[in-house]
């Protein structure tokens, strides 16, 4: 469990560092590693805040406060980075989560509304 998860968040700090470069953001190697891996620990931290849905506001929110006030990276870029990458992560997430809805078919129809009757639901056993 552990690999899987520390592979997931070096996946995740993969991406942003990947973005980094391809806004052009200019910083010294070991900055850049670095910041990449602030990045994904503000955004993650700050995600945890109750917000809207898709953490809209405070994904960005956290995002640039990484980059700019941390980092010093012009507001421009911070903002194009931090957007694209909710972008993707959002549609990355929301496309699984559709393919895998429909492979198994939980496209709508056949899912309950209600509970069957007689169920105990709730009665502590």
């Amino acid at each position: 469990m552990l690999g899987y998860s520390l592979a997931a968040w070096l996946s995740e700090a993969v991406v942003y560092y990947l973005l980094m470069h391809a806004f052009g953001v200019t910083l010294p190697a070991r900055q850049m590693v670095g910041g990449a891996i602030l990045l994904l620990t503000l955004i993650n931290l700050g995600i945890l805040l109750p917000s809207a849905p898709g953490y809209v506001g405070t994904y960005e929110y956290f995002g640039k406060l990484a980059l700019v006030d941390v980092l010093g990276v012009p507001a421009g870029q911070a903002v194009s980075v931090v957007v694209v990458a909710h972008a993707v992560q959002y549609a990355l997430v929301t496309a699984l989560g559709l393919f895998f809805m429909a492979r198994l078919s939980l496209a709508g129809e056949g899912i309950p509304l209600h509970l069957p009757a007689g169920d105990n639901v709730g009665s502590g056993r």
